[in-house]
């Protein structure tokens, strides 16, 4: 999100945007928020926009043990977006798990 919205506007673009927007321009999403797949608002829109969501189920990871855990999964992760959306995976220490739908 970063990259693309810039660290400032980042935190104030809702999950409805980003999530529509970034697949829309053929992006696979990472998230650290597990919780979006439950929110119903949220899960719609991953299912209107057919994104392909990768959240770490555990919200006490730093950025850095984050990027090495979907680094860890990247071929998995290649894998199942090729499977296409909508789809949400947590990605756990020892494996990837679809959560969604």
């Amino acid at each position: 999100m970063h990259e693309h919205y810039g660290k400032a506007r980042a935190q104030a673009v809702d999950d409805v945007t980003w999530i529509a927007e970034l697949t829309s321009q053929g992006f696979a999403l990472l998230t650290s928020d597990a919780r979006i797949v439950r929110n119903i608002i949220e899960a719609n829109a991953i299912t209107m926009a057919h994104a392909i969501v990768f959240m770490i189920p555990k919200g006490d990871m730093t950025s850095d043990e984050m990027a090495q855990r979907f680094d860890m999964h990247r071929a998995t992760i290649d894998a199942k977006v090729e499977c296409g959306g909508p789809a949400g995976y947590a990605v756990y220490e020892r494996v990837v798990s679809q959560v969604f739908p």
